[in-house]
């Protein structure tokens, strides 16, 4: 059986929140990958005040309990009908949510 990594783009984070303390979130976004196995979900992990392992169908995240001054980071990766996962996309680069 010929094992076909997943390979995502890079994630895009962005702020989707209201004023400091009251409904702080952000938006995390990857692309499906352009080849390779078709994806059945994606394992998640978002660093930052704590670490989240979220698997999700698509592609798109909502974290809507950050904490503004805290440096997030995050990874994403695939993983196939087969239950083969795909390697980590690279981190994202830091994103901080100034109060």
């Amino acid at each position: 059986m010929k094992k076909i990594l997943i390979i995502l783009s890079l994630l895009a984070f962005s702020s989707c929140g209201g004023p400091p303390g009251i409904n702080n979130e952000i938006r995390i976004k990857w692309s499906e990958p352009t080849d390779g196995a078709p994806v059945s979900y994606y394992i998640l992990e978002v660093t930052g005040a704590n670490l989240v392992k979220s698997y999700e169908t698509y592609t798109t995240f909502y974290d809507l309990e950050i904490v503004p001054g805290i440096v997030y980071t995050a990874r994403v990766a695939g993983v196939g009908s087969d239950m083969a996962m795909g390697i980590y996309s690279e981190t994202s680069k830091p994103f901080k949510l100034t109060p």
